[in-house]
C-alpha cells in the first residue's frame, strides 16, 4: 500500500496587492447572430424540405441535409465536406448564405 501525502499551500495576499476583476465577455458563435432573423422561414424550409433531419438524403443522392444542398452549391457557400454531416447550425448558416444570394430560387417548391 502507497501513502500519499498532498500538501496545498496558500499564499496570502500580500497588503500592496489590489483586487482586479478581470469581466470576460462570453464568446458568442457568429452563425447565431446570422441565422437568428431567418428562424421562422428555416423551420418551414427544413420542415418541407427534409422533414427537419439533418442527415436527411434524398432517393437519387444528390441532395443532402436539412435544406438538401447538392455538394456543389454546398461548397459554394462555404461548406467543407458533406451536408448532411455537418451540425444543424452549420447547415442553416450555409442556407442564410445562399438565400442573401439567390434568393429562394433554390428551393423552388419550399422556399
Amino acid at each position: 500500500m502507497i501513502n500519499v501525502l498532498v500538501v496545498l499551500a496558500i499564499a496570502a495576499p500580500s497588503p500592496n496587492m489590489e483586487e482586479r476583476r478581470v469581466y470576460v465577455k462570453p464568446k458568442v458563435d457568429h452563425r447565431v447572430k446570422v441565422i437568428r432573423p431567418y428562424r421562422p422561414w428555416l423551420r418551414a424550409l427544413a420542415w418541407c424540405e427534409s422533414t427537419n433531419r439533418p442527415w436527411a438524403v434524398d432517393p437519387s443522392g444528390t441532395y443532402f441535409g436539412l435544406y438538401q444542398f447538392d455538394v456543389q452549391t454546398w461548397y459554394s457557400v462555404g461548406g467543407r465536406g458533406m451536408p448532411n454531416q455537418a451540425s444543424r447550425r452549420e447547415q442553416s448558416y450555409r442556407a442564410v448564405i445562399l438565400r442573401q444570394r439567390r434568393g429562394t430560387a433554390p428551393w423552388p417548391v419550399c422556399g
